[in-house]
């Protein structure tokens, strides 16, 4: 497909479609998450979890990001959790520069008031926070844990960012692999 520019040149008209394609020796996951993001592109809204490790590079936080704000920008709902560094901030950050606020819920593992002062700063632009004080006296990570519960039963899908050996996360979302599509990129 091609349009008339000015002057009479003809130049190509980009395609409002683009599909992406595994290899021809892709495996089964590699399939499976070329399917989501065709998802994405048609424009099939669904909540997606997205949550993971801390422990993250500058470039897979922007990796993140992007994909946090391709998300919302494509009308899906992301529900994440709080964190002042890592995954968490990155898909905070994504989700908002897609400026539709009302298409991201951040659930707290605990109050507010316990989050840094950067993510409270952060977390005054986001409409939908859930705070979980009930947790307040609670170890973080099992605080974490029963957060992320929270995310799990909310949405449709979850894409989670972690190392193998990130056990803290992977452990405890085998209770729900039956139940849920989970969409897991391992960042080692």
């Amino acid at each position: 497909m091609s349009s008339v520019g000015a002057g009479g040149s003809t130049k190509p008209t980009p395609s409002k479609t683009m599909v992406i394609s595994p290899s021809t020796e892709g495996s089964e996951e590699e399939q499976r998450i070329i399917d989501n993001f065709n998802q994405i592109q048609f424009g099939q809204r669904k909540k997606y979890g997205i949550i993971g490790t801390q422990d993250l590079s500058e470039s897979h936080q922007n990796l993140i990001e992007l994909l946090s704000y391709a998300l919302v920008l494509s009308g899906n709902h992301i529900y994440t959790s709080g964190g002042s560094s890592g995954t968490n901030i990155a898909v905070i950050r994504g989700a908002l520069r897609a400026c539709n606020p009302d298409l991201l819920t951040v659930i707290l593992p605990q109050s507010l008031s316990l989050q840094s002062s950067e993510m409270q700063l952060l977390l005054s632009r986001v409409a939908n926070v859930v705070q979980l004080p009930q947790n307040d006296d609670m170890d973080l990570k099992e605080a974490a844990n029963i957060c992320n519960e929270k995310i799990i039963l909310s949405v449709d899908k979850m894409v989670v960012f972690v190392y193998h050996a990130s056990t803290s996360i992977l452990n405890p979302l085998e209770v729900y692999q039956e139940t849920m599509e989970f969409v897991t990129f391992y960042l080692d």
